[in-house]
């Protein structure tokens, strides 16, 4: 999938135009508005502490040992 991310401004024609998209001419697109949030609050340090003790909490996942990380860290390396 090619996705293109560009920030407008609608102007007081409730209007946005978008120029030199990267499509070709006659080519349908799905249009997926969304307003721009300004993250500025965010700490993605955290956010990442918070998914890793999410993701590690899991039952399934409890029974994971340092060798099947170890083995499945290499097989990866190995593009198995």
């Amino acid at each position: 999938m090619n996705a293109f991310r560009t920030f407008q401004r609608v102007t007081n024609s409730r209007r946005i135009v978008l120029k030199d998209v990267p499509f070709a001419s006659g080519q349908d697109l799905e249009v997926l508005l969304l307003p721009r949030e300004d993250r500025t609050d965010i700490d993605p340090i955290a956010d990442m502490k918070v998914l890793l003790r999410e993701t590690q909490a899991l039952p399934h996942l409890r029974n994971i040992s340092e060798k099947d990380i170890r083995d499945e860290v290499l097989a990866a390396r190995r593009g198995k």
